[in-house]
C-alpha cells in the first residue's frame, strides 16, 4: 500500500508542482494591485491583505479544478498499470489531502509575509481584516471538501462523461454569476423571489454557529467521498 501512495504521490506532485509558484505569482499580482491602488487613490487609509486574498481564490479555485479533471486520469493509468481500485482510492486520496495541506501551509506563509510588508511599507495603515485566525479556524475543513468533493465530481465526470460535465458546469456557472450577486440583490430587491431566498440563506448561515457548520461541510464531504468509493468500484478502465 506504502508502495502505492509513494508512487502516487510523484505522479501528483510532478503534475501539481506548478501551482506553487502560481499562487505565489497570484500572491504578487495583489501586492502590486493593491500598492497601484494605494498610489492612485489618496482616499484609501486602510490596509486590505489584497495579496492573501488573490492567493487563496486562485488557490482554492485551481486546487478544485484539478481535482475534478486529475482523478478520472489517475484512474485510468493506475489501474491499467496493475493497481486495485483500493490503493488507487487510498493512495490518492492521502496524497491530495498531504498536498492541499502543503499548499494551505503555504498561504499561511504568504500571509505572514505580507503582515510583514505592511508594517514596512504602509507604515501609517491599520489593516481592515486579519485572515490569520480565520484560515487557521476553516482551513482544515476548506482542504478536506475541496478534496472530498473535487474528487467526488471528477468520479461523475468519469462515470457519466457529458452528463455530468453539463450538470456541473451549470452549478459552477450558477456559482459564479448569481451567488456573488445575491447580497446586492437582498439589498436592492429584498421583497423579490430571488431577494427573498437570499436573505433567509444568508440568515440561516449567520444564525448556525460555527462548529456546526463545519460539522455540515465535513459530512457533505465525507458522503462525497463515500459515493466516488462506490462509484469507482463499478468503473471500467477508458483509454
Amino acid at each position: 500500500m506504502w508502495k502505492t501512495v509513494k508512487k502516487q504521490f510523484w505522479i501528483q506532485w510532478r503534475d501539481w508542482s506548478w501551482l506553487t509558484p502560481m499562487i505565489l505569482g497570484e500572491w504578487i499580482f495583489g501586492l502590486v494591485l493593491h500598492y497601484i491602488m494605494v498610489r492612485m487613490d489618496a482616499s484609501i487609509t486602510t490596509y486590505f491583505p489584497m495579496g492573501t486574498t488573490v492567493a487563496v481564490i486562485g488557490a482554492v479555485i485551481s486546487t478544485g479544478l484539478m481535482g475534478v479533471l486529475q482523478i478520472g486520469i489517475y484512474f485510468n493509468m493506475e489501474i491499467s498499470m496493475g493497481c486495485t481500485r483500493k490503493e488507487y482510492f487510498v493512495s490518492y486520496y492521502i496524497t491530495s489531502l498531504v498536498l492541499e495541506i502543503f499548499r494551505m501551509g503555504m498561504i499561511i506563509l504568504l500571509n505572514l509575509a505580507e503582515r510583514r510588508l505592511q508594517r514596512l511599507i504602509y507604515t501609517n495603515m491599520e489593516s481592515e481584516v486579519d485572515f490569520l485566525p480565520q484560515i487557521l479556524k476553516w482551513g482544515f475543513i476548506v482542504v478536506i471538501a475541496l478534496c472530498f468533493l473535487s474528487g467526488f465530481c471528477g468520479t461523475l465526470l468519469l462515470r457519466y462523461g457529458k452528463k455530468a460535465f453539463w450538470v456541473l458546469w451549470c452549478v459552477w456557472m450558477f456559482g459564479c454569476l448569481v451567488l456573488p450577486r445575491i447580497p446586492y440583490i437582498v439589498e436592492d430587491a429584498p421583497n423579490s423571489f430571488l431577494g427573498r431566498i437570499g436573505k433567509g440563506a444568508i440568515e440561516l448561515i449567520r444564525g448556525t454557529p460555527d462548529p456546526m457548520l463545519m460539522l455540515l461541510i465535513g459530512a457533505v464531504s465525507i458522503a462525497g467521498l463515500g459515493f466516488s468509493w462506490l462509484y469507482l468500484q463499478k468503473q471500467q478502465v477508458t483509454l
